[in-house]
């Protein structure tokens, strides 16, 4: 499997404690990860993705141009840079041949070692859907994925909504109907039992 983390300091989350978290997990060697951040933030991006160099199969670092633009529009841009990075993706060494990709979402935190083996086998249990995620409810509003989302190698060329999401809405909004349409619910996101990926609640 394929992790992508979006890095961007303005997000409302402390990186070196989801850093910290994560490594305390355990080693993922039949994963990989990539960071994706804007190019004013390389060098501490790429810091933070060097320091899983221990702990996944690879590392590697995307980086997106930097544009005058609103927080929404940076995360959507960094959204389709994964989907983009995924799409193009090549494995090595023992990967699995096209590997899924959790787009993570950095206000969450696993909660058990080898966490990433265990969501691996659970969609490919649930038969590899295009979208495998943690759906809100229909009502009020649209089932946008919560959260974390595990995509399909083949979701670049199955979404007819991704080249348009408009500045004005978030990827999660703009793509939630798509989204469900393509998908399967994920029990290992949420916040009670059965679910191992948890939102991250600071302590005081």
């Amino acid at each position: 499997m394929l992790l992508a983390i979006p890095y961007h300091p303005a997000m409302p989350s402390d990186y070196t404690d989801f850093s910290v978290s994560l490594r305390k997990k355990g080693t993922n060697p039949g994963h990989s990860i990539v960071v994706i951040s804007r190019r004013e933030h390389e060098e501490e991006a790429y810091a933070f993705a060097h320091s899983f160099a221990t702990s996944f199969h690879r590392h590697f670092l995307a980086v997106i141009p930097d544009l005058d633009e609103t927080l929404l529009e940076t995360s959507n841009r960094m959204f389709k840079e994964a989907v983009k990075f995924h799409l193009n993706y090549k494995i090595e060494g023992n990967e699995m041949p096209n590997p899924p990709m959790t787009y993570f979402d950095v206000t969450w935190r696993p909660m058990r070692a080898r966490w990433l083996d265990e969501l691996q086998s659970d969609y490919f249990l649930k038969g590899a859907p295009t979208v495998f995620a943690k759906f809100a409810p229909e009502e009020p509003g649209p089932p946008a994925p919560i959260g974390p989302v595990v995509l399909a190698k083949d979701f670049a060329t199955k979404s007819k909504l991704l080249d348009f999401v408009p500045p004005s809405h978030h990827w999660r909004n703009y793509l939630a109907w798509e989204m469900r349409n393509l998908g399967v619910a994920c029990d290992a996101f949420g916040d009670a039992d059965p679910a191992y990926v948890r939102p991250f609640t600071p302590k005081k």
